[in-house]
C-alpha cells in the first residue's frame, strides 16, 4: 500500500488523552489500540476486525492474550517493553501475518497492553518495510493516527538499524526480478531467432 503521498501531520490537534485507550486506523485496514480494544468483541466487529496481532510477554500473558479465539484469526509475539528486548527477528513474521490480513480483504488490529511502545514499534517496521520509508517517516504517520506512542530507546534503535536491512532486501529481490526478466526475454528471443530462417535474397539491410 503506497502511502508516501498522503499527508501526515505530527502535530495532532484533535487528540485527547482519553483516546489513548481508543484504537486508531493507522493505514486503511490497519489499527493500533490497547489491549482493552482487544477483548471487545462489538467495537471489534463494528470495524470488520479479522486478525489480531497480539503482543505479550511472560509476566502478562495470563492477562494479555488471545481473548477471543476461535473468533478471530491470532499470532502471539511474545517480547517485553525492555530496551534490551530484541525484534527484529519478529519483523518479518509480522509483515506476512499484517499482509495476509490486507491482502485477503480483512482488517487487522495490533496491541500490546497500552500500545504506547511495543505494538507501535511493530507498526512502523511495518510502514518503512511495506513502503522502503525511513524511521522518522513512518514514525510521523503512526504518530499523527496515535499520538501517544513512544517507542522505548532500544526499539527506536532497532528501527534505525532495520533501515539498512530490509532496504538491501528490497534491492536484492528487485535486481532478481530484473535478471528473471531479463533471462525470459532473451530466452523469448532465442526461440524466435530459432524459428526464422532466411534466404539470403530475404535478408533486409
Amino acid at each position: 500500500m503506497d502511502i508516501t503521498n498522503e499527508n501526515y501531520n505530527e502535530e495532532n490537534n484533535i487528540w485527547k488523552y482519553e483516546m489513548r485507550r481508543e484504537m486508531q486506523e493507522i493505514i486503511p485496514g490497519l489499527f493500533l489500540g490497547p489491549f482493552y480494544c482487544a477483548k471487545n468483541l462489538k467495537l471489534l466487529e463494528e470495524n470488520h476486525i479479522t486478525h489480531i496481532l497480539c503482543i505479550t510477554d511472560t509476566k502478562e500473558e495470563n492477562i494479555i492474550k488471545p481473548y477471543l479465539k476461535g473468533q478471530f484469526i491470532y499470532l502471539v509475539i511474545n517480547a517485553s517493553d525492555n530496551p534490551l528486548e530484541i525484534l527484529i527477528p519478529h519483523f518479518q513474521k509480522v509483515k506476512n501475518f499484517i499482509n495476509n490480513a490486507l491482502y485477503s480483504n480483512g482488517k487487522i488490529l495490533i496491541h500490546s497492553n497500552a500500545s504506547i511502545s511495543r505494538s507501535p514499534t511493530f507498526v512502523i517496521a511495518y510502514l518503512m518495510e511495506s513502503n522502503n520509508i525511513s524511521y522518522e517517516e513512518a514514525f510521523k504517520i503512526v504518530k499523527s493516527k496515535r499520538f501517544c506512542i513512544k517507542p522505548n530507546m532500544g526499539f527506536e534503535l532497532q528501527l534505525k538499524e532495520y533501515e539498512p536491512i530490509f532496504k538491501a532486501k528490497n534491492n536484492s529481490n528487485t535486481n532478481s526480478e530484473q535478471t528473471l526478466r531479463k533471462s525470459r526475454k532473451n530466452h523469448r528471443r532465442d526461440n524466435s531467432d530459432d524459428d526464422d530462417s532466411y534466404d539470403d535474397d530475404d535478408e533486409e539491410y
